[in-house]
Order: structure tokens, then C-alpha cells, then sequence
């Protein structure tokens, strides 16, 4: 058995902003003999500990920064976990989708199958009536108003990704990137259309033309580290570009900035004086030299 990593899983903005430890954790979750094709399975903390070397007191932590990131979830309850985009890497096709459904019914019961058929409605029309029974809701209420923006943000997408339908659009949200560019970076935020804001390349344009003596790029993996580790101070996506706007400018004003570099000045070399150093070797001989 075998997975397919792709190169940019190191250069990935989302996976640099993590921690070691948390990237070994993604990497685990991919790579270890007790995944499915699906990406969603049961594992453990016993053998992801003892596997990983990874401290038990340390986990839960990790966790948390893996789901932050939109990598993968985990039910604690019942020790399913869920790598995201997992299935769109390592299995597609009817095949795939078969496997996966019938994979579904020796899990235990867990919310994030229901989850998982909304991210995978593919998958959804060869699940049986044993899967649908499995399914428990933590939360009813909630976890219906998050599948629901999930639907929502799917159709946001899929009318970008379509050219007549972007082509009439007006976005009322600012810096709203139509373009195929991914994201420079990815900002965890708050309310209830959306928990991620994809920071265009755009705004960096800006934000560079506006602070020069800025490293704008630097402060912005700061700024993303500090919503990251400041969840009750995240900013809606709205807001995101006043926030980062506001930061640039402590940046530049609390010394911060990026002083331009300066060429020491060299001194003028000297000029070579053939015939006056001819001269002086005749005299030390007591010869004349004209």
C-alpha cells in the first residue's frame, strides 16, 4: 500500500505556518498503515502517539492546529478522524466511491460521517440505510447550520470557477479575488458565512506599494500567526483587510520597517604610475632611465 504526497506539501503556506510536530502529525495522517482511501477512518491516540513518538499531553493541541488549518478533524468520542481533501488525492472514480461507502458502515458512530457525505455528495448515492442509522449528531442544530454554509461557500465557488456566471458578478466583499491565482495566504477567521480568508495577491500588491519599508510578506505570516494563536480576536473576512492594513502601519511606525541597504563606499583605486616606478628601480641600481 502506498500514498501520494505531492511536492507542495512542504512549500504549502498552511503547512509552513504550522509547528514540526503538527506537520508530522498531517504527514501521519496520510501516510500511516491504518488510513483508508477515503480519509476517513478510526485511529487512536494510543497509535498515533506510539507510532509518531508525538507526547499524549501535546496531542490535543495538535490537533487543534491541524483542524485550524483545514487539514483534517478529529471525533475524539469516537476515534474517527477525517483528512479532508484525502480522497480527491489518493482515489477517484465509481470504483473509489463504492469502496469508500461500504467502508463507511464499519466505522463507529460519528458526526463527522455526516460531514464527510456533504464534502463528498459522490459518495453519498451508494451509501446504504446502515450507514445513515451509524450517524450520530452532537449538536443538531449547529451542525446542521454548518453543513449548510458548507453548501453555501461549495456554490460561492463553483459560480467563480464559471466564466458566464463570473462574468456578471459583482462582489461586495473587498479585494475579492475572481482570478484562477491561489491565495498568498490563508487567514483563520470568524462568522457564520465562512472560518478561513483567503488573503489575494492582490492586496500584497498593495500593501507593498502602500509600505515600502515594510517587509510585507514577514509581517504577514505574522499577522496569520497571531489569528491563529488569538482565536477570540479573529477578525471576520470583511474586516481582514483593515486589520492588516492597520498592522503594515504599526509595522512601518514601530520600527519595523526595512531600512534599504546601503553600499559602503569604496575607496577610489589608485592609479598605476609605470614610469615613475621604472625610474625609481634605475636609481636604486644607479642606472638612468629615460
Amino acid at each position: 500500500m502506498y500514498r501520494t504526497i505531492e511536492t507542495s506539501f512542504w512549500t504549502d503556506p498552511e503547512m509552513q505556518a504550522l509547528c514540526s510536530n503538527a506537520r508530522l502529525l498531517c504527514l501521519y495522517l496520510v501516510t500511516n498503515p491504518h488510513g483508508h482511501v477515503g480519509g476517513i477512518y478510526y485511529l487512536p491516540d494510543t497509535l498515533i502517539t506510539a507510532e509518531t513518538g508525538l507526547q499524549p499531553r501535546a496531542l490535543d493541541t495538535l490537533w487543534d492546529r491541524v483542524s485550524d488549518a483545514g487539514f483534517a478533524r478529529r471525533d475524539k468520542k469516537t476515534a474517527v478522524v477525517w483528512v479532508r481533501n484525502m480522497m480527491r488525492y489518493q482515489g477517484r472514480g465509481e470504483k473509489n466511491e463504492r469502496c469508500v461507502a461500504k467502508h463507511l458502515e464499519t466505522l463507529h458512530k460519528s458526526f463527522l460521517i455526516n460531514e464527510f457525505l456533504a464534502y463528498y455528495p459522490s459518495v453519498a448515492r451508494f451509501v446504504s440505510d446502515r450507514v445513515s442509522d451509524r450517524v450520530y449528531d452532537p449538536c443538531p442544530t449547529r451542525a446542521r447550520e454548518e453543513q449548510e454554509q458548507e453548501q453555501e461557500q461549495e456554490q460561492e465557488q463553483e459560480q467563480e470557477s464559471s466564466p458566464a456566471l463570473r462574468s456578471g458578478e459583482d462582489s461586495s466583499e473587498p479585494f475579492a479575488d475572481k482570478g484562477s491565482e491561489p491565495p498568498v495566504l490563508l487567514f483563520p477567521t470568524v462568522g457564520k458565512d465562512c472560518h478561513q480568508w483567503p488573503m489575494p495577491a492582490v492586496l500584497l500588491d498593495e500593501l507593498r506599494a502602500a509600505y515600502p519599508g515594510v517587509d510585507v510578506p514577514a509581517e504577514c505570516a505574522k499577522a496569520r500567526a497571531w489569528c491563529v494563536t488569538n482565536d477570540k480576536k479573529r477578525k471576520t473576512p470583511r474586516g481582514m483587510p483593515a486589520f492588516l492594513n492597520r498592522w503594515m502601519e504599526r509595522a512601518q511606525n514601530g520600527g519595523r520597517a526595512v531600512e534599504p541597504r546601503r553600499s559602503a563606499a569604496k575607496p577610489p583605486r589608485p592609479t598605476l604610475d609605470v614610469h615613475a616606478i621604472m625610474v625609481q628601480k634605475a636609481k636604486e641600481k644607479g642606472e638612468v632611465y629615460e
